[in-house]
């Protein structure tokens, strides 16, 4: 999906290249969103971003650009820019995604806190995806901390959230337990089992699988009192998963056994690739858990059922890497944020 001409015209495209001519009607709809409030575009994006619409949002959030660049208005038109850069990267438009954030620094003026803490944080996106860590991890950091004293409790949590699967080992835990301590005080429940399950794995990348387990029972309650049917799925696979990891394979069977069940009956009924990679994934835990408890034979017809779901989306292999690792972008690049 191409970058929308109003947008292009922003990065200067003109000087590279000629942008590529709207139809009648796209330049209807670049007219009425230049006519609507950039501000409510670019709430209405982050709304349907939370919905899981990340099509909609990235069209609300292209139109509040348009909007506020008509308007004249910068903090506005950096926040959107960023938000748009946001969803170009992680749908893998990394290039594009790099031009509008671009734009979106060169606008962005320090006053303006809330949109330097977006632009800051998408910076810190960009980094991540790119390889550099440590430049990650102080962009979301500057984020977090402008984002929390100005109030953007939501920005804060998403960067706490980042930090705590991102940054240096040693300090996951630490960020992890301070968005905590963040969402409980503004009774975020959402995002505190977000962050209840990031410090799962801090504390399993730190071997201490008891407390992991505990931070897992605890993120599952939050998610079955704040999500859906895919979330509550995803809570569960995480306890079976951490009660295998802290040497009870026998809860881990019982735990996992339900899961398998809800996740092949929720693939049947919607086969999106979504449920076919947690019904994979469900399948693949099950095995290595009847191998902890001897079953060569079981152990394997899982694993080989794990494999056959995961090769038609392309994640043939997945089982063999280390879980920490993609389990830490399922968590931060499939949440909807």
């Amino acid at each position: 999906m191409r970058i929308p001409l109003g947008i292009w015209v922003l990065l200067g495209a003109a000087s590279c290249g000629s942008a590529p001519r709207p139809s009648e009607q796209a330049q209807l709809r670049a007219e009425a969103a230049q006519e609507s409030d950039p501000s409510e575009l670019l709430r209405e994006g982050r709304r349907l971003l939370r919905s899981g619409r990340s099509a909609g949002a990235q069209r609300a959030f292209e139109n509040a650009a348009s909007s506020a660049a008509s308007r004249q208005d910068s903090a506005v038109l950096a926040e959107a820019l960023a938000e748009s850069a946001a969803g170009r990267a992680r749908a893998g438009q990394i290039e594009e995604a790099e031009k509008l954030l671009q734009a979106g620094e060169a606008r962005v003026l320090p006053e303006d806190r809330s949109a330097w803490a977006r632009v800051r944080a998408t910076r810190g996106l960009l980094l991540h995806l790119a390889g550099d860590s440590a430049g990650a991890a102080w962009a979301y950091g500057e984020a977090f901390k402008t984002a929390e004293r100005s109030g953007q409790i939501g920005l804060a949590l998403e960067c706490a959230h980042r930090l705590a699967l991102w940054s240096p080992e040693v300090e996951r835990e630490q960020w992890a337990r301070e968005g905590i301590s963040l969402a409980q005080a503004y009774e975020e429940g959402r995002w505190e089992a977000l962050l209840e399950a990031d410090l799962a794995l801090a504390l399993e990348f730190g071997g201490d699988t008891a407390g992991a387990l505990q931070a897992q029972l605890r993120s599952r309650l939050l998610h079955y009192s704040t999500g859906g049917g895919l979330e509550r799925l995803r809570a569960d696979w995480s306890v079976g998963r951490s009660y295998r990891l802290d040497g009870r394979p026998q809860a881990a069977l019982e735990w996992l056994s339900n899961v398998v069940g809800r996740a092949e009956r929720r693939m049947e009924a919607l086969g999106d690739r979504e449920s076919r990679l947690w019904t994979a994934l469900a399948y693949g835990e099950l095995g290595r858990v009847e191998q902890a408890l001897g079953h060569s034979e079981q152990a394997d017809l899982y694993t080989q059922r794990a494999e056959d779901l995961l090769d038609p989306v392309g994640g043939r292999g997945l089982l063999s890497l280390d879980p920490r690792n993609w389990l830490a972008g399922i968590a931060s690049l499939a949440d909807g944020f």
